[in-house]
């Protein structure tokens, strides 16, 4: 529309200029509008899709963006001349054809200079961001590879400018933040370790409650049963008879306090008050005083021979006496349980080499090798064990390994299915004599 208007004010008549002056028919000044009005709109349109896709470039890249900000400087220092200039000639001339003519001739210029400087304007962006870009797609790359996990990224400081300044916050941050996530996986993995000790602690705690209850309930109902019968009968029975159920009797006993001693070993263990007094140890003397004292009652109520092949002179070992005496009727009453009438066990004792070797061997019904490896852990029981006598809580082996080891030496089982099993303790030989 501006573009007719001013060829309508090119009509002879107008009041622009004399018609003889302009010498346009009224047709040629249509024509001329229309192609004004054409190139305006091209041009129009044109701008704006170069003015988006520019403006894209330079929201996207530094050099863009220092391109556009030194050609706006331009812009601005060409129009602010533009617009001097037509002042000026307005001022200076009322001829307001010269005006136009002089305004068409400086936008030309503008538009000239513009594309000149456009080349210049990118080298001066480019010079100015080819230290600054590198670094600032470095620290890019190095925040996308953070984001990702990797807090183990570090940038290599350069310059002394802003952007030196935020690459060293950079580091400062990434060393904080990955001490922090180091901290936070150690306690995590503290948590679920806490977490599973005390989901375990529970399930064998519940698990001993079912083991005690039934090992603890089958003696006593066998002792009332028993005690029962000989009162009732006290004047019926033959003397043979109820020394046979006193026998059994004292036998539920011994196994009540067995169990009763690895309860309490256990609970003194878990509180932390378990503590193992190092000494020298006469193995010899107490390996034999087991075995006077255990064999005839094995053959009386079991019917299992018990015999000793102990070294003379075996050298006394360190370890506590109290709990090795412990651990070896543990590993005895555990061959009673598993060994048939008329078998036989045998407690043996060698030197080898800094060690002395104590084992406790037997015939019994022995041990699948897939059950060997966990014999040793808590409240575990075989389940193809025929058991001669009755199951344990499965504590007593538990509970020597951890004697034994506590005292510095080693324990370890072989055995074959019904060839019997031979479990060996090793202690190293004490340095010290005998108190």
């Amino acid at each position: 529309m501006g573009g007719i208007a001013w060829s309508l004010s090119l009509l002879p008549g107008s009041g622009l200029a004399p018609a003889a002056h302009w010498k346009f028919t009224s047709e040629q000044a249509a024509g001329i509008a229309s192609i004004c009005n054409l190139c305006a709109f091209v041009v129009t349109r044109g701008g704006m899709r170069l003015w988006l896709y520019w403006n894209q470039l330079r929201r996207r890249r530094l050099l863009w963006a220092f391109t556009h900000a030194h050609l706006a400087g331009m812009v601005f220092l060409i129009i602010t001349f533009v617009i001097a200039a037509i002042l000026w000639t307005s001022i200076a001339t009322a001829d307001l054809s010269l005006v136009i003519l002089i305004m068409l001739g400086l936008a030309l210029f503008g538009g000239c200079v513009l594309l000149l400087m456009l080349p210049l304007s990118i080298i001066i962006a480019y010079v100015i961001v080819r230290r600054t870009k590198p670094r600032l797609k470095t620290l890019a790359a190095a925040t996308g590879a953070f984001r990702q996990g990797n807090y183990a990224m570090r940038i290599q400081v350069e310059g002394e400018d802003e952007v030196a300044q935020l690459q060293s916050d950079f580091n400062a941050m990434a060393e904080t933040l990955e001490t922090t996530v180091h901290d936070l996986r150690r306690v995590v993995e503290e948590l679920q370790q806490e977490r599973d000790t005390v989901t375990k602690l529970l399930q064998e705690r519940r698990q001993l409650m079912a083991n005690v209850s039934h090992e603890l309930r089958t003696p006593i109902a066998t002792l009332r049963s028993y005690l029962e019968i000989t009162l009732g009968h006290w004047r019926e029975q033959p003397m043979s008879a109820l020394q046979r159920n006193l026998q059994v009797m004292e036998e539920e006993i011994l196994h009540l306090q067995t169990q009763v001693d690895n309860l309490f070993a256990l609970s003194r263990e878990e509180v932390g008050r378990l503590t193992l007094r190092q000494e020298a140890v006469d193995i010899l003397s107490l390996a034999l005083r087991i075995v006077e004292a255990r064999a005839p009652l094995a053959r009386q109520i079991n019917h299992i021979e018990m015999v000793s092949e102990l070294a003379p002179e075996l050298p006394p070992v360190m370890g506590d006496a109290m709990r090795l005496e412990q651990a070896l009727h543990n590993l005895i009453h555990n061959a009673l349980r598993h060994t048939p009438p008329g078998g036989m066990i045998a407690v043996a004792a060698y030197k080898e080499e800094e060690w002395v070797v104590l084992q406790v061997k037997d015939t019994g019904e022995g041990i699948a090798s897939e059950d060997i490896p966990h014999v040793w852990e808590r409240f575990y029981q075989a389940t193809h064990a025929r058991n001669y006598a009755r199951g344990g809580a499965g504590l007593g082996l538990a509970l020597c390994k951890e004697w034994i080891e506590a005292m510095g030496g080693e324990i370890n089982a072989e055995s074959s299915p019904d060839e019997g099993s031979c479990f060996s303790i090793c202690l190293r030989i004490a340095t010290t004599a005998i108190d």
